[in-house]
C-alpha cells in the first residue's frame, strides 16, 4: 500500500458516511452510560434509534445506530404536561368568566344573585337548627 492509499482510507474511515435513505427498525432509546462516550450517535441527544440505511456510495443496505430526538417516554411525559397546563388554564379562565359575568351583571340580577345566596345561607341555618333541636329531644329520650 502506498502512502496516499493510507491517507484515503482514514479519510473514509474519518468522514461518516453518507445515506440515500434510512427507515427506522427500532425504537428511539435512551443510550447506556456506556455507549454515550463510544456510539457517536449519542453525542448529540442521549438517544439512538436504530435504522436500516443504502448507502450512497454502493448502494448496499446496512444497519446503524442514528440520533434521535425524542422517545416514547419523552413524547408521553410531554403530553401529560400539556394536558395539566391545559386543565389549569381551563379552570383559570372559567373562574375569571363567572367573575366578569357577576361584575356585568344587571340590577335586576344582582339582586336575584344576592337574594338566592341570603336564601341558601338562611335554609343552611334553619336545617343546623332543625337538626340541633333534634339531636337534643333525642339525647333526652335515650337518657
Amino acid at each position: 500500500m502506498s502512502g496516499s492509499d493510507a491517507e484515503l482510507t482514514t479519510t473514509e474511515q474519518e468522514e461518516p458516511l453518507s445515506y440515500k435513505r434510512c427507515v427506522p427498525i427500532g425504537e428511539c432509546e435512551l443510550c447506556s452510560t456506556d455507549n454515550i462516550e463510544d456510539d457517536p450517535a449519542c453525542f448529540a441527544t442521549g438517544r439512538r434509534q436504530y435504522m436500516s440505511c443504502i448507502q450512497q456510495i454502493d448502494s448496499q443496505r446496512i444497519k446503524v445506530y442514528q440520533e434521535c430526538p425524542f422517545t416514547a417516554a419523552d413524547e408521553y411525559r410531554s403530553v401529560v404536561w400539556m394536558q395539566i397546563l391545559c386543565l389549569i388554564v381551563g379552570l383559570y379562565s372559567l373562574r375569571l368568566v363567572q367573575r366578569q359575568k357577576r361584575l356585568n351583571a344587571s340590577l335586576f340580577d344582582q339582586r336575584r344573585y344576592n337574594n338566592a345566596k341570603s336564601a341558601s345561607a338562611k335554609t343552611v341555618v334553619s336545617n343546623n337548627n332543625a337538626n340541633n333541636t333534634n339531636n337534643s329531644s333525642h339525647g333526652d329520650v335515650s337518657e
